[in-house]
């Protein structure tokens, strides 16, 4: 019997109405049969666990009276402490339990609790309650928006026609005919297309909607979701999602999820993948991939939805055509970077690279009626809308230069809050952010941006804002006054600041005279210099005490993207540091699946130097390691 099936055996059984006469005649045969063995002591009351207790010398000695020993036993599988009473009887220690004696003064602090969870308890149950998601609760899920053909609602004893219209509750199984389709739409907004001899259910729990489909093909237009997620359950295979449109087809020998817009995720055996627009997953090897204009060609919308991947297909290719900033090699934010700083991060300004993809995408959306339709439904959901983001991105990035700096110092042991540099290349910035926040006064949002004027004159904010800067042809931003006041000093100086005399400031200008797209630097000697002291707990692995810089790149070159990431040291690498080798080839990368979507490989010296090694850092800290382990080598033969 299916899930669905026996909730619903459930929900009738808790739910039948039992005739009064039927009650009152069987609590009376419940009450002859206690009085019918009356003795003395059935005359007493059972109050607490002391009364309990005192029943069981007479129940180890099998002289207890059958309503009272079923009393006792009923209580023995509720009460812990009784239980451990009948336990060290049976043991011949038979002890009182202590119970704690409440008084009645006054509104002690555990009424208040109780209170308290009794208030959040009622406000989960009704909250429960009201979106039907207690077992045995039959709320109902959706609707059967229209029916080409004959649809059906099964149950154990009966299968009926039902009409367009009919109200689809939590569990109910509907299935198309031969030759028929339907469309249910769920109370979320989201459209559920099925195909002949489709065969489905809905359900509602606390993490999301889930539609069950036994046999089929359904087409499920996922509106966004506002808490959860939107799943589409078979027998080998799960799909979630919160707003996009895909094809889901249960045979006989396994599931294919097709996707049409946006990105599902597919979660089969042991493997769990994500499937954006025009790809397809199948959850056994028996069950073939086929052109997703297959899976939709059944549906009534088939040719929204085959116009709506081509769509999309196009835009993708113009999207990889578009060119990406160009490599930077120089910056003239370098001199105004913080003294001590050991973080530094640059981008590449991407308005002009967002705008040119901007254009394109208005460009394809007038060409064509379906994304005109899909884009009006996407606008139409509540919260910020897409067009709005990406405009506001696009006027921001015109006012800046073609990269945008993001440094951190650290003084000493602390960190100091981070600083934001960058070009201004035309006038009206401040204007423009100042329009900004006026529109995010009026959707009542907390302004998280504030300009300052003067900063000697800053005070810092109890929300700790974002303060902006700017002066002349340079932004400067953090959200700590003091770095702030700092930063504009060094603009005040024809010289910049004392950072252009560090280590790490010729290593990012090495990284810039190669060409810089998106670069990360980081001097690891300082951060980790208060680990390296003379006290022996504090120390780092071996090998890695004297690490340098960690320096992050990527760079488009030639139109392919290369990403970068090199660990210097300050000496010949030893210790941990010295496990890698030299590069090589690696033979074990043609052992590695083709749908791999990572793949980790490194070069190592021959492995016994590296236990040799690590056995040797182990006997530094554990006097017995060589002592155990001499002993485990000659009981395991192994050396």
């Amino acid at each position: 019997m299916s899930h669905h099936k026996f909730d619903k055996l459930i929900s009738e059984v808790s739910n039948e109405q039992v005739d009064d006469e039927i009650v009152s005649r069987a609590g009376e045969r419940v009450w002859s049969s206690i009085a019918g063995s009356g003795t003395a002591e059935l005359s007493s009351r059972l109050q607490g666990c002391e009364d309990f207790q005192a029943l069981i010398p007479s129940y180890l000695d099998k002289n207890l009276p059958e309503p009272r020993r079923l009393l006792l036993e009923d209580h023995l599988h509720e009460c812990v402490e009784c239980r451990h009473a009948m336990e060290q009887a049976r043991a011949g220690e038979l002890q009182p339990v202590w119970q704690p004696r409440i008084s009645g003064r006054g509104f002690p602090v555990w009424r208040w609790a109780m209170g308290a969870a009794a208030v959040l308890a009622l406000g989960v149950v009704s909250i429960a309650l009201l979106n039907g998601l207690f077992p045995g609760q039959h709320a109902v899920r959706g609707a059967v928006q229209n029916v080409d053909g004959s649809l059906y609602e099964v149950s154990d004893d009966q299968v009926r026609v039902i009409p367009a219209g009919y109200q689809i509750r939590n569990g109910d199984e509907i299935r198309t005919a031969k030759g028929s389709n339907a469309v249910v739409r769920l109370l979320d907004g989201s459209l559920v297309e099925m195909g002949e001899r489709s065969d489905l259910s809905v359900s509602r729990e606390w993490r999301g909607t889930t539609i069950r489909l036994d046999g089929g093909r359904v087409i499920v237009q996922a509106a966004r979701q506002k808490t959860g997620r939107l799943y589409v359950a078979t027998d080998d295979c799960m799909v979630s999602v919160k707003g996009t449109i895909f094809s889901v087809n249960r045979g006989t020998k396994g599931s294919r999820v097709s996707v049409i817009e946006g990105v599902v995720r597919v979660a089969y055996g042991d493997r769990t993948v994500e499937l954006t627009a025009g790809e397809e997953e199948t959850s056994s090897a028996s069950v073939a991939k086929v052109p997703i204009q297959n899976e939709v060609a059944w549906s009534r919308n088939s040719g929204k939805y085959l116009a709506l991947l081509g769509d999309f297909a196009t835009l993708q290719h113009q999207f990889e055509a578009i060119p990406g900033p160009g490599l930077r090699y120089s910056s003239d934010l370098l001199p105004y970077v913080p003294d001590h700083t050991v973080v530094y991060a640059a981008i590449p300004n991407l308005g002009g690279t967002l705008g040119e993809a901007s254009q394109l995408f208005q460009e394809r959306l007038q060409q064509s009626p379906a994304l005109q339709s899909w884009w009006k439904e996407q606008q139409g959901s509540r919260g910020p809308k897409l067009s709005d983001m990406i405009e506001q991105m696009k006027n921001l990035s015109s006012y800046l230069g073609n990269e945008i700096v993001f440094a951190m110092a650290k003084d000493g042991p602390t960190y100091s809050a981070p600083v934001v540099l960058a070009k201004v290349t035309q006038p009206g910035l401040e204007s423009f952010l100042q329009s900004e926040m006026g529109h995010l006064s009026k959707n009542g949002s907390a302004p998280t941006v504030q300009i300052v004027h003067d900063p000697a004159a800053a005070v810092a904010s109890a929300n700790r804002p974002l303060l902006v800067y700017v002066n002349n042809d340079m932004l400067v931003a953090s959200p700590d006054v003091v770095q702030l006041q700092r930063a504009a000093a060094r603009l005040q100086q024809s010289s910049g600041g004392t950072f252009i005399g560090t280590p790490l400031y010729q290593q990012v200008v090495h990284s810039y005279r190669q060409g810089a797209g998106w670069l990360f630097c980081a001097d690891m000697e300082q951060i980790v210099a208060h680990h390296v002291s003379s006290d022996s707990k504090n120390q780092l692995l071996p090998g890695v005490e004297d690490v340098r810089y960690l320096t992050m790149e990527r760079r488009e070159v030639g139109g392919k993207t290369e990403t970068r990431a090199a660990l210097t040291f300050a000496t010949e690498r030893h210790g941990v540091a010295s496990w890698l080798a030299a590069p090589a080839s690696m033979g074990a990368l043609d052992f590695i699946s083709p749908n791999a979507s990572m793949v980790n490989a490194v070069v190592i010296k021959n492995p016994r130097s590296i236990m040799e090694e690590l056995f040797q850092m182990i006997g530094a800290s554990d006097a017995n390691f060589a002592q155990e382990l001499a002993k485990f080598e000659a009981k395991a033969g192994v050396g």
